[in-house]
């Protein structure tokens, strides 16, 4: 008994330095490319916008940019943290509420630029990216080992998500879509240990507390937990638990009242922002089980043509 359990130590022991080995090298790999990165996305201007400015929400209510000459000094006073506004998260909540998503990816990043004020960087957003990556894939290899007995096909994942196109576009875009990313593989993980070792308050509480925080960073995540939700308690209505089916599922919901008390203006957003229609497509797209058909097509010709930058190798990881 005593070797068997000496044995299964060192297995893991061997895993985990696998582990951080095959994350080690993403990481120079995400690292790598963020050296490459010289251009930015509007999107991307103004998370560093939405995050850092104090008086002025979004350039187009900045009246004093207007048909005048304005300085690279005077724009980056407009997207960094200046002193006296350092930690301001008032101002960060006050900036979302005036444009389409909820403020925790933009609460992080916030924080991140208050320690090096009057300071712009590419590497405060991707070095917050590239830390959450390294969570994700943390978790799913978790899934993985909860799930495939095989030493070898455990690592599978990590390797094909960390390596893709996918994985280093998300990565390389300083928006809310990594921060998303981690917050859902963290979901699926803690459902799929309930799954295996059943139904209690302590492994529903960490549900509850992703599903707020999940709801906080983009309103897409309330898609994913209403129908995980839904389907989960269903589970447990089929094995006939249904005390844990009620705690499990009015859990949730008070996850989603406490994510609208402290940000009441989601039903404003997730039904038509001022600035754009994505709270239109959100409120269309929870029920549009034909997009979902069509974007299942479409992801699996994404996985097919995109699952890396070189169309040879994507075929060839399909096929294997």
């Amino acid at each position: 008994m005593q070797t068997t359990t000496k044995l299964s130590r060192a297995n893991k022991g061997k895993e985990k330095i696998v582990l951080l080995i095959i994350i080690a090298i993403q990481v120079f790999m995400l690292i790598y490319v963020g050296f490459q990165k010289k251009e930015y996305h509007i999107d991307e201007i103004y998370s560093y916008i939405l995050s850092n400015s104090y008086d002025t929400d979004r350039i187009s209510h900045a009246d004093w940019m207007w048909n005048n000459w304005i300085s690279g000094e005077s724009f980056q006073d407009f997207i960094t943290v200046q002193e006296g506004e350092r930690f301001a998260y008032s101002a960060v909540y006050r900036n979302n509420s005036m444009d389409c998503h909820p403020p925790l990816f933009y609460w992080i990043l916030h924080t991140i630029c208050s320690f090096m004020p009057n300071s712009f960087s590419k590497w405060f957003g991707l070095l917050m990216n590239i830390v959450l990556f390294v969570i994700s894939e943390i978790f799913i290899y978790l899934i993985s080992d909860e799930l495939m007995k095989s030493y070898k096909w455990k690592f599978i994942p990590i390797v094909m998500w960390g390596f893709s196109s996918f994985a280093v576009d998300t990565c390389t875009f300083i928006r809310m879509y990594m921060l998303l990313t981690t917050i859902t593989v963290c979901f699926v993980y803690l459902h799929v240990k309930m799954f295996r070792y059943g139904i209690t308050v302590s492994r529903m509480l960490p549900i509850w507390g992703v599903i707020y925080l999940g709801a906080m960073s983009h309103y897409y995540s309330l898609i994913v937990s209403f129908w995980s939700v839904l389907l989960f308690s269903l589970y447990l209505l089929r094995k006939k638990e249904i005390k844990s089916m009620f705690i499990y599922g009015f859990g949730a919901c008070i996850s989603v009242g406490l994510m609208i008390l402290n940000y009441p203006y989601v039903f404003e957003q997730v039904t038509g922002s001022s600035t754009n229609n994505v709270g239109n497509q959100i409120a269309k797209n929870l029920f549009n089980f034909k997009l979902w058909i069509d974007q299942l097509k479409n992801l699996g010709i994404a996985l097919i043509k995109n699952i890396s930058y070189h169309k040879k190798i994507s075929k060839l990881i399909i096929l294997t």
